[in-house]
């Protein structure tokens, strides 16, 4: 098998997110990630502008996004991404944890947890397209 250097060219060709692409559907509707289908590939993509940085409502909807695609028939394979160039992710966005109280951060590691979860036993395989 040959593997092919990937390229700002082949990145273009092969997000499906980033513009209208014959036979791409939407799967759900959030305000921090993208969900789409082109051709059995389920494309899952970061958009918290400015770095992807994880507020509590972008990990509920990054666990509910990988849900949906791991549990879809049609879909073959996941792909992370991000929509935003230079930045996969920055991590967590510290300001959500300002005043955050001990029950507060069991929450959210517990959704951490339960990512960590799906994608350590998807039945997909999964990629994460980092350009």
């Amino acid at each position: 098998m040959r593997i092919l250097p990937f390229n700002n060219r082949v990145a273009a060709a092969a997000y499906p997110l980033g513009g209208p692409k014959k036979g791409f559907r939407m799967s759900h509707s959030f305000e921090f990630v993208r969900l789409g289908v082109n051709s059995r590939v389920a494309w899952l993509e970061f958009s918290r502008a400015p770095v992807n940085a994880f507020s509590r409502e972008m990990v509920e909807e990054v666990r509910e996004a990988i849900a949906t695609a791991l549990t879809d028939p049609a879909v073959r394979v996941l792909v992370l991404a991000s929509s935003i160039d230079s930045y996969f992710s920055a991590g967590a966005d510290l300001h959500a944890f300002a005043g955050m109280k001990a029950r507060d951060m069991r929450g959210w590691v517990s959704l951490g947890h339960d990512i960590a979860r799906l994608l350590r036993f998807s039945p997909k395989p999964l990629l994460a397209a980092i350009v």
